[in-house]
């Protein structure tokens, strides 16, 4: 019978919180730098992985119990993001159990390769997205009119039609 606990995201088994406290054979063999940059992904999202161009982690003072992670970032937009929320992002690794003092942000001297630097060629063409029937246009405007001002409701109406849209081509 497998014991579960609970944690923010739901129920965990006992084996994956073990594994966040015995590393694997793998890490076991890896080094502090590489484990931090395996904590950094594995606790942050696309968009933390799009922008991040490297990780350092910096050995604590005689002040501090753990070490401090410096994130480099590759454009100040999103350093300034990144910084506003840098309490959330050392709370992150400490869930995952790879406690730091904190997170700092800097702005990397290399830029990533962004998806708009790439090729013409090597971007897929787009289908043309499929036209609404005259039932699914009434069933939308009956759902919206729930919404008082016709401005909002016209505004909410267009975004609805390209979702829609959208959604219809991508599961044809």
């Amino acid at each position: 019978m497998a014991s579960n606990t609970y944690s923010q995201n739901g129920p965990q088994s006992l084996s994956e919180l073990m594994k966040q406290v015995n590393p694997s054979p793998q890490q076991a063999n890896l080094d502090e730098q590489s484990r931090a940059s395996i904590a950094w992904a594995q606790a942050n999202g696309d968009k933390e992985a799009r922008h991040s161009t490297g990780v350092w982690l910096k050995a604590p003072t005689q002040k501090e119990d753990y070490p401090t992670l410096i994130v480099y970032i590759d454009s100040s937009v999103m350093l300034a993001d990144f910084q506003t929320n840098h309490e959330i992002y050392a709370m992150r690794l400490q869930r995952i159990g790879f406690p730091v003092e904190k997170v700092e942000f800097r702005l990397s001297k290399y830029k990533k390769k962004q998806d708009s630097q790439r090729k013409t060629s090597e971007i897929p063409a787009q289908k043309p997205l499929v036209e609404l029937s005259e039932e699914q246009l009434q069933a939308l405007d009956d759902e919206l009119q729930t919404i008082a001002s016709p401005v909002l409701r016209e505004k909410a109406r267009k975004a609805s039609i390209r979702l829609l849209q959208w959604d219809i081509t991508k599961s044809t």
